[in-house]
């Protein structure tokens, strides 16, 4: 598509006025731009982060542990409070106008006027390109609304974070808690371990009904204090704050017996890797 918006605070408006399209649920869109753009969002690492409340300070701790450790760390979160650049950062600094300004030009080289994306699908892909750009080891992203389909969901996380669940956007994604957990746990993928700290046992049974589909069903439950706790599935995921490291330990359905404990997060040397949904 031709490109005639001159400067940064055009492209916002540009962008803002995308919002009209309203909200429309499903990956194609994103997929598309992605792929255009040459598939960005496989090239780092990530965690995926859903959940009723909590998701942007758990997002930031995350990140922060992350770039304590050494990692180049991308933190995308929504919505920005009074900059639009305040949802893409990078080992917590804020990208520049003008360096987003050339993210959206090279969006709008690759968009067809055939169907517009949403404002959340232009800008989620606009993140993923700036932090493959900028050569993240990691990203860190929160989802906008539910999981199953939104449009973060297009990549493939080392870890899956499920903060909790509670009654939100009913009219979107369902009128009780288990369909509500359904669409959060929709960010699982195969293998991938998932973190939770939801207590209500209809949601903890939905995600561990979910995680027993995948290939490898991890699931845990986390105090605020850090304490380490054991949930429904066996798992037990312990908490170091104080260095910043947390152990995952994996105990199978069949025996009380827990692999050994992974630390985290795990060395630069590791690649990202793609997984099947």
């Amino acid at each position: 598509m031709t490109n005639t918006i001159p400067d940064y605070d055009s492209a916002v408006d540009f962008l803002c006025r995308l919002q009209k399209v309203g909200i429309k649920f499903g990956l194609n869109r994103t997929e598309n731009l992605l792929q255009r753009l040459g598939n960005p969002h496989l090239r780092f690492r990530s965690i995926h982060i859903a959940g009723t409340n909590g998701k942007g300070s758990t997002a930031a701790m995350i990140s922060s542990i992350l770039k304590s450790h050494g990692f180049r760390v991308g933190l995308y979160t929504s919505p920005h409070l009074v900059r639009f650049t305040e949802r893409f950062r990078i080992n917590d600094r804020e990208a520049p106008a003008d360096r987003i300004f050339q993210v959206f030009q090279e969006l709008m080289a690759v968009m067809t006027g055939d169907e517009w994306p949403t404002f959340f699908e232009a800008v989620t892909a606009m993140a993923f390109h700036y932090f493959a750009q900028e050569k993240v080891d990691w990203a860190v992203v929160e989802t906008g609304m539910g999981g199953r389909l939104d449009a973060t969901n297009v990549i493939y996380p080392e870890v899956a974070v499920i903060t909790n669940v509670a009654m939100d956007h009913q009219e979107f994604l369902g009128p009780g808690l288990s369909a509500i957990a359904r669409e959060k746990a929709g960010i699982i993928k195969d293998a991938t371990p998932v973190v939770t700290a939801a207590r209500q046992p209809v949601v903890q049974s939905t995600l561990k009904t979910t995680c027993l589909k995948k290939e490898r069903p991890f699931s845990a439950t986390v105090s605020i204090s850090g304490r380490a706790e054991t949930a429904r599935n066996g798992s037990t995921i312990t908490a170091c704050p104080t260095i910043g490291l947390t152990f995952l330990w994996d105990f199978s359905e069949n025996t009380n017996t827990p692999t050994p404990p992974q630390p985290w997060p795990p060395s630069k040397s590791s690649k990202p890797k793609a997984r099947s949904f």
